[in-house]
């Protein structure tokens, strides 16, 4: 026995396992685990400071890449799935301008490239402000050569700025399917600057998303936005689009000496999206004539988010058939918002020190239904010929129409009148699974109709999980405690929550890209 352990203490020891005597499989797949764009393939939608945060994380892929010839050629390539920089002006256009040199000398690594997020920094430098030390001066000089190769609108453009080079670093990652781009579309300037000569093919994106102008940058100018129409031309060219996100595309807030965009806004709508599948818009002179145009030609489009930033009583009202009858048979989710509460700004949600900051109260309404007349503002939106729509997210108003007669007069308040509970329960298509009702300034009807629903259930809504109520106030605890029982009884998930008051709201769509999301908090009683 003594000797047999003996043989045994003089076998030599297994070898500990490293990362060059893993198999590949595994090795791709702890590269895909340290790539941001892996775990969150929309990465421009990812709030900045989280995404700041990824974005350094990625030195330890850089230092994997760096660590053998093996490893670079397995982790490289996940290195380059994305650009993403959320520096200064300066070292954003220097990166940018070295991820674009390394596709070009590199054609195999820009073919990894799956996403483009080019926001425009906001900071106060010139953009023909370049460092000495700065090497993009030694890097500029190969970019005639791929212009060259990439058609005659790009000859002879100056690409020391930084519009020209996130145009080339679009057309250079020929098989990116998600782009984020943030710019001042220059509807006044001339076409290279304007796309409308744009002919490079975008076939492989999928994915696109627009956003406009918020603040004044650079300092002392309008705060110009552009208009979704100036993108028509580089659309032309993206015909499998199938998610399009605008923000802030309406020509918003431009110089009153800019007319361009009343010309932009009075010419038709002449793209065809056919694999249209998702659109979220919004812009103060975006509408549903808009949404309808661009939608038109889509037989899979399943998803539309409204927000009507100068929404009001006598904004043109989404009309279900109207705007959506192409529709009819495919869409699955509906988010319209025309009636938001929105906060005031803080110093702190701005970084402009010249950007006007709003001194009311910070409870006070960006909308109130109670200071409008709404006499004439036509609406009580009705989906019920809508067969597949799963998701409803509408604001009280939409559905009801104006049913704040006088909401501080009870005796002669007719409001609950307006729209009977059988009206508002037939506005529904049975195959609904998930009703939000935001900016819920009346309750008495609310209360009325949401007893009803439950008492309906599953009979005339066989698939409905969740209802969520978003109040300005907080209910009689009898009416909360009264409308959770019922929908207990009903086996329906019913949420009451204080409508989120966001300076950056987009009304009940999802936060501007890159904000970070205010969510609405429960109704609680203490």
């Amino acid at each position: 026995m003594e000797d047999a352990i003996a043989n045994l203490s003089l076998q030599p020891a297994s070898e500990a396992p490293t990362l060059l005597s893993l198999p590949t499989e595994i090795l791709i797949q702890i590269t895909q685990n340290l790539c941001l764009h892996c775990c969150h393939p929309r990465i421009g939608e990812v709030p900045h400071d989280e995404a700041a945060t990824a974005i350094r994380e990625q030195t330890a892929l850089a230092n994997l890449s760096a660590a053998s010839k093996h490893l670079r050629a397995i982790a490289q390539p996940v290195l380059f799935h994305f650009f993403h920089c959320l520096e200064g002006y300066v070292k954003t256009r220097h990166r940018l301008t070295c991820f674009i040199r390394t596709m070009f000398d590199r054609p195999d690594l820009a073919t990894c490239v799956k996403s483009l997020v080019l926001w425009t920094p906001n900071d106060n430098c010139s953009p023909w402000e370049i460092p000495e030390k700065d090497s993009i001066k030694n890097i500029i000089p190969a970019f005639p050569s791929a212009a060259e190769k990439l058609g005659p609108w790009w000859v002879g453009r100056e690409f020391g700025h930084l519009i020209s080079l996130q145009e080339l670093a679009i057309a250079l990652a020929s098989e990116a399917t998600y782009v984020l781009l943030q710019r001042r579309f220059l509807s006044t300037g001339t076409s290279t600057t304007t796309w409308t000569s744009w002919d490079h093919p975008l076939d492989n994106l999928r994915h696109l998303v627009l956003v406009g102008w918020r603040y004044k940058w650079p300092r002392r100018m309008p705060p110009h936005t552009y208009h979704i129409k100036e993108a028509e031309p580089f659309l032309r060219h993206a015909r499998n689009l199938e998610s399009l996100v605008a923000v802030e595309c309406g020509g918003d807030a431009i110089d009153e000496l800019l007319t361009a965009y009343d010309d932009w806004k009075a010419r038709p709508w002449d793209v065809e999206l056919p694999s249209l599948r998702k659109l979220s818009i919004n812009g103060e002179n975006i509408g549903p004539t808009e949404v309808e145009a661009i939608i038109r030609h889509s037989t899979v489009f399943e998803d539309l988010e409204l927000f009507q930033n100068g929404g009001g009583w006598d904004a043109e009202a989404l009309d279900a058939d109207k705007h959506l009858g192409t529709a009819k048979k495919t869409l699955r989710r509906l988010c319209y918002s025309a009636f938001p509460i929105k906060d005031t700004l803080r110093e702190s949600d701005v970084d402009d020190e010249s950007y006007e900051i709003s001194d009311e109260e910070d409870d006070k309404d960006y909308f109130n239904p109670i200071q409008y007349d709404l006499n004439g503002f036509r609406v009580g939106l009705s989906l019920k010929d809508f067969s597949v729509l799963e998701t409803l997210e509408v604001e009280q108003l939409v559905l009801y129409g104006p049913v704040f007669e006088q909401p501080h007069n009870v005796e002669n308040d007719h409001s609950r009148e307006l729209v009977s509970t059988e009206e508002f329960l037939s506005k529904l298509p049975p195959s609904l699974k998930r009703l939000r009702i935001g900016c819920i300034f009346y309750w008495p009807i609310m209360f009325r109709d949401m007893l009803a629903m439950a008492a309906a259930g599953h009979a005339r809504f066989p698939n409905l999980r969740s209802v969520t109520l978003e109040v300005r106030r907080a209910p009689a605890r009898d009416d909360f405690d009264c409308l959770i029982r019922a929908f207990q009884e009903a086996g329906i998930a019913l949420s009451i929550l204080f409508s989120a008051k966001d300076p950056f709201s987009r009304g009940l769509l999802p936060t501007r890209p890159g904000y970070p999301t205010r969510l609405p908090q429960p109704v609680s009683y203490s």
